[in-house]
């Protein structure tokens, strides 16, 4: 595993909704391609379906009149996830404009997801959470309610709060290690908690769906049901997630979140200036290393950040030898 040194520090990013976050991982969906971030997934192409388009992540219904059953997209990080074992926050700024539905038992939706020990390929959440905002057929208009649904073992329970639900909203979401529990408020004054993430192991994907059921399912446009951003803070892992070195600061992220010179996939940010190959000692081995990488802007062996990896850098990599503080 290689390892970064830069000045450990945070990158302030402004998103689209206008306020400043500290991401270690953001995603505007401006670029056209969701897949360098996320994996798309659908039960039912055609009618349910998840596309970057507009500068939004959008979950479009098509053909409804016809439609029957239950028809749900996702999208799932791609490659990295969050460490369970420390706290995290992700503020999203999305659009849940669902339509009312003239049929008792119809129900539409829009979530934000965690999920333990699943497979992102996977249409619907493993083990894990969703919250969800939730529109429920009942002439002459629909019963808005926010739903926490419980995945365990792939079969969802619901705790519901009825006549609460969010349409253009910035959602925060904080979750707290020491007690597992993740804690949620929107613009508008929705808010809960969630007790637990139920499954083991101590990474989690995050995700984002829709949902459409009933007889026959309701539709809407994909603009009215869409994420515009997505800001993730906290300890990234994964295999895509590597360093990332932005001015005198190093992140931990995905390439497609790095605004600064990208390390790669594995490669993680020190606070042991000179140990360039991740022993926790600096010596031969990272001496070797620094010639390697000699008349290079590597941000790993730039020690005095000059733009060049030189002879001061050298004798900088002298002055730490040994074992790192």
């Amino acid at each position: 595993m290689r390892r970064v040194v830069c000045h450990l520090g945070v990158v302030a990013i402004a998103v689209s909704n206008g306020t400043a976050g500290e991401c270690d991982v953001f995603d505007a969906f401006a670029d056209g391609d969701a897949y360098d971030t996320w994996v798309l997934s659908a039960t039912s192409p055609g009618y349910v379906y998840v596309e970057e388009t507009g500068g939004r992540l959008q979950f479009p219904m098509l053909n409804p009149t016809i439609v029957y059953g239950f028809h749900t997209a996702f999208a799932w990080s791609d490659g990295w996830g969050v460490d369970l074992l420390q706290d995290w926050s992700a503020s999203v700024s999305w659009s849940a404009d669902l339509p009312d539905l003239a049929f008792s038992g119809t129900q539409t939706s829009i979530m934000f997801a965690v999920m333990r020990n699943g497979d992102p390929g996977y249409p619907i959440p493993i083990d894990g959470v969703s919250i969800a905002a939730v529109k429920t057929g009942y002439y002459p208009a629909g019963i808005d309610t926010i739903d926490i649904i419980d995945w365990s073992s792939g079969l969802g329970t619901v705790s519901t709060s009825a006549g609460r639900s969010w349409e253009s909203t910035v959602t925060d979401f904080y979750y707290d290690a020491s007690t597992g529990m993740l804690t949620f408020e929107s613009s508008g004054g929705v808010g809960g908690v969630v007790t637990s993430i139920n499954g083991s192991g101590s990474t989690a994907w995050l995700g984002f769906g829709a949902t459409s059921s009933g007889s026959p399912v309701g539709s809407w446009s994909g603009w009215g049901v869409s994420i515009r951003d997505v800001c993730v803070e906290g300890t990234m892992v994964g295999m895509a997630v590597g360093a990332c070195c932005i001015d005198d600061a190093c992140v931990q992220t995905i390439e497609a979140s790095c605004f600064g010179i990208w390390d790669g996939a594995g490669s993680v940010c020190s606070i042991c200036e000179g140990d360039l190959t991740g022993t926790g000692v600096v010596s031969t081995a990272d001496l070797l290393q620094l010639l390697i990488l000699f008349d290079t802007d590597d941000c790993q062996a730039d020690l005095d950040e000059s733009g060049l990896v030189d002879v001061f850098d050298l004798l900088e990599l002298l002055e730490r030898w040994g074992e790192c503080d």
